[in-house]
């Protein structure tokens, strides 16, 4: 019976933990917002991807600067929990980080992309597919974020990229781009 009612303070401690933590990191951010319609912002995604499968919840889209985002990355919240293929991985990582985008910066342009193909460079070596992190910037620029590979931000002109020494290719099919 103690052992309970000791996990239930751990559980209640570390809520208050998680709530008041996020407040502290809202209050280090005064994003500027720019404001646009889901269509405005689909066809920023489009345009910039080439891809039409995106999947959008919200109405309408708050964006903000690279500046801002480049801050928020830098956090690297999901570099405090441990890596752990198919539980904890990169489907995990990048839902995370769009989540957390809505929670500490107030936007919802922050989304997950499915990669069909990762290809590192220097030897070819091909990865199974990989979600990775997509976002729109006020400036109507749309980049891509990973940090599982190699770390980078790259601006999006196609549905193929480079960060570092590997080369993602988004995938285009029905949901592969979601902003939630």
């Amino acid at each position: 019976m103690e052992q309970e009612k000791l996990k239930k303070i751990q559980r209640e401690t570390g809520s208050l933990l998680y709530k008041y933590g996020l407040n502290f990191l809202k209050g280090s951010f005064n994003p500027d917002y720019k404001v646009v319609t889901s269509g405005e912002f689909y066809d920023i995604i489009k345009n910039k991807t080439g891809i039409g499968g995106i999947s959008l919840t919200d109405f309408p889209y708050r964006l903000t600067d690279l500046e801002t985002i480049k801050k928020f990355l830098d956090i690297n919240l999901q570099s405090k929990t441990d890596y752990i293929e198919n539980y904890n991985d990169c489907d995990n990582y990048a839902f995370d980080r769009t989540l957390n985008a809505g929670k500490i910066l107030g936007i919802n342009s922050f989304g997950s992309a499915w990669c069909i193909k990762v290809k590192r460079i220097t030897d070819g070596k091909e990865y199974p597919p990989h979600w990775t992190s997509v976002f729109a910037t006020k400036d109507g620029k749309v980049y891509a974020y990973d940090n599982l590979f190699d770390e980078g931000i790259v601006e999006l002109n196609g549905n193929e990229f480079v960060i570092g020494r590997y080369k993602f290719t988004l995938y285009n099919t029905a949901k592969s781009i979601r902003f939630i």
